[in-house]
């Protein structure tokens, strides 16, 4: 039996009722201080993006900062609205028959790329096929790896077949290891089928975008250019936006977010967001390799409340799990010291320790790395602080520009590392699918088999799913292969004159949807 979704909105019917949700949803309320912003040229989107773009070939992408431009560059065969739901993107429609596992999508006869070629199916196969083949690297290669079958059946139709059902596959199509990739150029000067195309790259400055003129509904799409803006310092970018220079903000540092919420609460965005915050274990050398009784020390002894409320203060969760709270039709399993009273935490830390060989005369020595931002330091100083308290361990704090650190938690020059993972689909196994010994981005080194096994398991699974993935879950928390330490919310700063902008569990803004208007 087939299952039919066609598009409901062209491309009129969808500026009216975008609009009419975007007028809706995206009021501020006021306070006694207002931000202003003057630009000579409305049309004009300034917005800070954090660390420095690596890469905007769409399918070795990596970095939140590129998947953000990305989505302002590229539409895959769906899109996301403003909101975060699943819409139509380059497809028009699609079928999935259940039994043989096969979708079949028809794609716009209109849509084309920014140098006025037609976007064909062949360029969603070309990507896809780029993206597989493990001699090109791809960061998000996994993802994609259920595909057996993937065929251009003409121009403006694609077929596709999986070798098992994945629940959130259309999710998926939504992303930049699943865009099309142009027959000429994907990755210094690309050729972009999305809202936007690439008019200047100033590396460790600010990305230049151009609207394109060639996208389907160019005709919905206010801002005619985009300054995407390299802000590593969360600091100096609230500095710029409350100058006047930047319209939105990555982040928002958190020990300003109580003055903010006083002086400029018409602008601070705070909400619940899918993003876990880490540190990472480098499993394949010592002195990490085979000690769980030693990690299990160092993460004991870091008290997350402190953390959450103290150290960031803005609504941050402790966490002493990986998948956050809020995933859909998933909760993770509880853990035997989440609800322990912090004495009992750090005496069982100092036992631990003790019994691994260390001790005030012999201690434990490491490398902490970190990637470069006020945050991340402060968090860094604080849990190296709380290590020398109570296990008198002794740390050297790294803290390396975004390339380097990536580089190094790649090549495994690491020892104890930050990490954290936002949600590419809003499905669990996307966190868990992270360690699994294949994936490319398993900078730890973690290796089990039975994770292993519970992760095929889970593949094939229907009403286990869920059991399956908790069990996979327990098994990476009892091994202490990382260290949770808070699930994150989104902060940001926007200028209240600008509209379109709803909180979503992905925290995606696409500059499609925003546009201005007098305050």
């Amino acid at each position: 039996m087939l299952k039919k979704t066609k598009a409901l909105l062209n491309s009129s019917a969808g500026l009216f009722l975008c609009l009419g949700i975007l007028l809706g949803l995206g009021l501020f309320s006021c306070s006694a201080k207002q931000t202003t912003h003057q630009y000579p040229d409305t049309k004009i989107l300034k917005r800070g993006n954090g660390a420095e773009v690596e890469t905007l070939d769409p399918q070795l992408i990596r970095s939140e900062s590129a998947g953000n431009v990305a989505r302002d560059l590229y539409e895959g065969l769906l899109t996301e609205a403003a909101d975060g739901s699943l819409v139509p993107g380059v497809a028009v429609s699609w079928t999935y028959d259940p039994e043989t596992l096969c979708y079949r999508f028809d794609l716009r006869p209109e849509a084309k790329w920014s140098n006025g070629d037609r976007v064909s199916a062949q360029d969603f196969v070309r990507g896809m096929q780029y993206a597989l083949d493990v001699k090109n690297n791809s960061p998000y290669r996994e993802l994609l790896n259920s595909i057996i079958k993937l065929e251009a059946i003409s121009t403006v139709e694609l077929h596709l077949c999986t070798k098992h059902a994945v629940p959130y596959f259309l999710e998926l199509l939504a992303l930049p290891v699943s865009f099309p990739r142009h027959a000429v150029s994907a990755a210094k000067a690309p050729v972009s089928n999305g809202a936007y195309r690439l008019s200047d790259w100033a590396p460790q400055e600010k990305i230049v975008l151009t609207k394109n003129p060639h996208f389907h509904a160019a005709d919905t799409v206010y801002f005619e250019q985009v300054e995407i803006v390299t802000t590593e310092d969360p600091a100096s970018e609230l500095k710029r936006f409350l100058a006047g220079e930047l319209d939105i903000t990555v982040t928002v540092p958190p020990g300003d977010v109580p003055r903010l919420k006083q002086q400029h609460s018409e602008a601070l965005r705070i909400a619940p967001v899918l993003n876990s915050y880490f540190y990472g274990f480098n499993l394949s050398r010592p002195p990490f390799q085979n000690k769980p009784e030693l990690r299990e020390a160092l993460s004991l002894a870091i008290d997350r409340e402190v953390l959450a409320d103290k150290v960031l203060g803005s609504g941050e969760q402790a966490a002493w799990t990986l998948v956050p709270p809020g995933m859909p039709d998933y909760t993770s399993p509880e853990t035997k010291y989440a609800n322990l009273p912090p004495a009992q935490r750090q005496a069982r830390a100092q036992k631990l320790y003790a019994d691994a060989g260390y001790s005030a005369d012999q201690p434990l020595q490491i490398q902490l790395r970190y990637n470069t931002s006020t945050v991340h330091k402060k968090i860094a100083v604080a849990v190296a602080s709380m290590w020398k308290q109570t296990l008198g361990v002794k740390v050297d704090l790294y803290n390396e520009e975004w390339k380097v650190f990536l580089d190094n938690r790649r090549q495994k020059n690491t020892q104890v590392f930050r990490s954290g993972w936002i949600a590419d689909v809003n499905d669990a196994s996307n966190y868990l699918e992270l360690f699994s010994a294949a994936h490319p981005l398993n900078d730890y080194a973690y290796h089990k088999l039975e994770f292993e096994r519970l992760l095929e398991s889970a593949k094939t699974a229907s009403s286990e799913r869920t059991s399956i993935l908790q069990a996979a879950e327990k098994q990476l928390l009892d091994d202490h292969a990382i260290i949770p330490l808070y699930f994150y919310v989104s902060k940001h700063m926007v200028n209240p004159e600008i509209k379109g902008w709803i909180n979503n569990s992905l925290d995606h803004h696409p500059s499609r949807f925003l546009f201005r208007t007098s305050h």
